[in-house]
């Protein structure tokens, strides 16, 4: 059986773009369409200092490197300017790195792929966000973290100026003025309602709801999957909070379906929530123990939240605490936050339960 031909081409699409990626084929939701292996790594942005690696890289790999754009050196190319120009930031090695071919992918504040860096392989995974019929530009968003997703066009337009150097002219930039201003009233509200349920403490019945409504919106205006996947998660996380297992239940095959589309259906999300699924209190045996499945108290589910929130807990697992820094990790499963090592010490007894079901599902 012979493989599938390559769903994507490289060609040049005008002066001011310069080269793009294009369909050759319909792609669909989720489909992997290539991986790229990384040429230049740098820690440092702003003064990469690369000349010693790009002088062991083969002739191809050099001359795939400089046919990059470089809009950072005013004197004409250099390493460090198409570095600078096309590197990304990979969060979990505190790197930089420049995949050629991942960089001839264009910007679109509508994206129509997504990508994630697989640890296991070294390489940037590129997948469709949606049904891309053939013959469309693959595009991804430069401005990728969660709240840059509600900029409404002026704020993206002066981001993307600043930052990279050029006025956006994508489809959504693009809408005639009517249909501009209602996305970007959209998009405030959105940003309202987002701000709420994150900064306020309330009722979880009222943050159940907020996030139900947030839902709602994204998915009537079809925003990508690793957009959703953080609400799905938050209201999963308020269901383990109620002790509501059905809904936790669904939720987490929601996260898995999200998790699938983004990352691809072997990542270890979709294993975890997989898990979830079946039994979505299960990671918590140390909660189990302590409380049975009796209604917890505000302070236990801050408990909660802080214990699953990968890195992203906003209060510390040990004494709850707001988490107002870079937190303090288990050095095993990685998972649980704390504010200061005396607390990651202290809590680690009641941890371990926890910890070690992480470890054992992850294996």
């Amino acid at each position: 059986m012979s493989a599938a031909p390559p769903g994507f081409q490289v060609r040049y699409v005008d002066p001011g773009r310069g080269w793009g990626m294009f369909a050759t084929r319909h792609l669909h939701p989720g489909e992997l369409i290539f991986t790229d292996e990384w040429k230049l790594k740098s820690r440092s942005y702003s003064t990469p200092h690369l000349e010693s690696q790009f002088g062991r890289l083969s002739e191809e790999d050099k001359a795939r490197v400089m046919a990059l754009s470089d809009s950072k050196s005013p004197e004409g190319k250099t390493v460090d300017g198409i570095f600078r120009t096309n590197c990304s930031l990979v969060v979990h090695l505190d790197r930089y790195l420049l995949f050629p071919l991942f960089a001839r992918l264009n910007h679109s504040c509508w994206a129509n792929c997504t990508h994630s860096f697989n640890a296991a392989t070294n390489r940037k995974e590129v997948r469709a966000s949606r049904e891309i019929p053939e013959n469309t530009e693959l595009t991804i968003n430069y401005l990728a973290t969660l709240s840059d997703w509600f900029l409404e066009s002026r704020e993206r337009l002066g981001f993307l100026e600043e930052l990279y150097d050029f006025r956006c002219d994508c489809q959504l930039c693009s809408l005639p003025t009517p249909h501009r201003q209602a996305d970007d009233e959209n998009r405030r509200r959105l940003t309202r309602l987002f701000l709420r349920a994150e900064n306020t403490v309330l009722p979880f019945e009222q943050t159940w709801a907020l996030y139900q409504e947030i839902l709602a919106t994204l998915r009537e205006h079809l925003f990508p999957p690793q957009v959703v996947e953080y609400f799905y998660r938050n209201l999963f996380l308020l269901a383990c909070s109620m002790q509501d297992g059905p809904a936790a239940a669904e939720l987490a095959v929601e996260c898995r379906k999200c998790w699938e589309l983004t990352q691809g259906e072997t990542c270890y999300n979709v294993r975890r929530y997989s898990f979830l699924s079946l039994d979505p209190f299960s990671p918590f045996p140390e909660l189990e123990r302590e409380y049975g499945r009796a209604e917890l108290t505000e302070h236990d589910c801050r408990l909660l939240c802080g214990i699953i929130q990968r890195g992203e807990a906003r209060v510390c697992a040990n004494c709850t605490d707001a988490l107002t820094k870079d937190p303090y990790c288990c050095t095993q499963c990685n998972m649980a936050s704390y504010c200061s090592p005396l607390c990651r010490q202290q809590h680690r007894e009641r941890h371990q339960a926890y910890c070690q079901a992480v470890l054992s599902f992850g294996k």
